[in-house]
Parts: structure tokens; C-alpha cells; sequence
């Protein structure tokens, strides 16, 4: 066993203690952040388009990476940078399941980007997600932790009445809700109980099509109450 694999299996039993489910929050104190952090620096968020050891199909494009930084910019200002594509061993992919366990390659990336400088990190993958006992997940946070990672696999629309161009509409909708949603994680904010804020929980693709596209004033209130430091960054 390598001491990469056995690092990310160590953060995984460390994960599966602290998360819940899907888009997942456990309840755990903030890491402490620098509060000296200049003011006029935002903090780095990565965006970084994941593949599998082999796949011979796309990564997340880099058009869709952009539409998404666009929407978390109008939420949090921070400054995003697209990351060169991380690629995963093809082990990682549960042959039964056709998927991949969120845990091991959530841990597998934290690992590579440890010492990184970047505030928050976001993984994006194309291959579907799941955690033992669930059929599927969005995306997978450590709550208060420097990363996440998301799949668009259950977001691609198989709504055959709707034309192409709104296929992309509602699939770049939707991708845009998960990763406001997991970045949110990160900042400590648990799910929210009012339908209008992406931090509500989605179990499914028509639970996610129905709740707010945008953090509420409570959700920006509580993020500035963990990081007072972030004040200037938080719209």
C-alpha cells in the first residue's frame, strides 16, 4: 500500500466520522484561517476539472468552468483560477456501481493539494458519485475544510422536449447550484431549512430545480460571523 493511498484512506475514515450526506455537513468547528490575510488580496477559490487514468471522454470544459465562476463571483467575490486537469487511478471507479466513492477521491485530491496556497479548492468530475449506503451525490465537503468535490453526471438533462440550448441553460444552472452550494460547505454553513437559499438540501434532481439559485442574507451573515476577514468579499 502506498503512503498516498494510505494518506487518503486515513482523511476518509477522518471524513466519514465528521460528514452526514450528500453536499454534506457534520458539525465541526472552523479551521482557523489567517485573519491577517491583506484585505485587498481575495482569497484564491481553484476550480480544477477531474478525469479518470484513462477515459478517453472530455473533462469538464473550460467554457462551463468559466459560466461557473461567473455565478459564484456575483455571490462571493473571490478571486477564481481554473487549475490544470487532476487525473485519478481508474481503480478509483467502482465497476458494480459505475461510479466513484466520493470519500477516496475527495481524500486522494485533498492530499495533492495540501500545501497549496489557494484558500478553497473545488474538484469537478464527470463520473457519477456516491457514498456507501446512498445511490448517488452531488458533491462532497468537508464542512469548514479547504475543498469539495462535484460531479455533473446526474445534471445533464434527459428532458427530450426542451431544446439544446435549453439543455445547457438548466445543466449550467443546475452545475452552478451544486458548487455554491459545496463552497458554502466549506465556509461552514450547514443546510438550510427555507427553500429559497442553495444551501437547502437536494435529494434529487427536481428537489434541486425547485430551491434558490443564491445564498439569503442569513446564509452571507453566518459566513461573515465564521470569517470576519471575508466581510468585504461577501455580496
Amino acid at each position: 500500500m502506498t503512503s498516498k493511498y494510505l494518506a487518503s484512506l486515513l482523511f476518509t475514515s477522518a471524513l466519514a466520522v465528521a460528514l452526514g450526506l450528500a453536499g454534506i455537513i457534520g458539525i465541526q468547528k472552523a479551521l482557523p484561517e489567517k485573519e491577517d490575510r491583506k484585505m485587498n488580496n481575495a482569497p484564491n477559490v481553484l476550480i480544477v476539472p477531474v478525469m479518470l487514468e484513462n477515459d478517453k471522454s472530455e473533462s469538464i470544459s473550460k467554457d462551463t468552468l468559466t459560466d461557473i465562476i461567473n455565478h459564484l463571483s456575483t455571490q462571493i467575490a473571490f478571486s477564481y483560477t481554473i487549475g490544470k486537469i487532476e487525473i485519478l487511478p481508474e481503480d478509483f471507479l467502482d465497476k458494480k456501481r459505475n461510479q466513484v466513492n466520493a470519500q477516496l477521491a475527495l481524500g486522494t485530491l485533498n492530499s495533492r493539494y495540501r500545501k497549496e496556497q489557494a484558500f478553497r479548492v473545488i474538484f469537478l468530475i464527470r463520473e457519477d458519485l456516491f457514498l456507501p449506503g446512498y445511490n448517488f451525490i452531488f458533491g462532497l465537503a468537508l464542512p469548514g475544510g479547504k475543498s469539495a468535490i462535484i460531479s455533473d453526471a446526474q445534471l445533464i438533462s434527459r428532458n427530450f422536449t426542451i431544446s439544446e440550448k435549453d439543455k445547457r441553460k438548466l445543466y449550467l444552472r443546475r452545475l452552478a447550484k451544486v458548487s455554491l452550494h459545496e463552497l458554502g460547505h466549506t465556509l461552514m454553513l450547514s443546510h438550510s431549512k427555507n427553500p429559497k437559499s442553495v444551501m437547502k438540501y437536494h435529494n434529487s434532481v427536481s428537489e434541486l430545480d425547485t430551491t434558490g439559485d443564491y445564498l439569503l442574507l442569513e446564509d452571507k451573515e453566518r459566513i461573515i460571523n465564521r470569517y470576519p476577514f471575508l466581510k468585504e468579499y461577501v455580496k
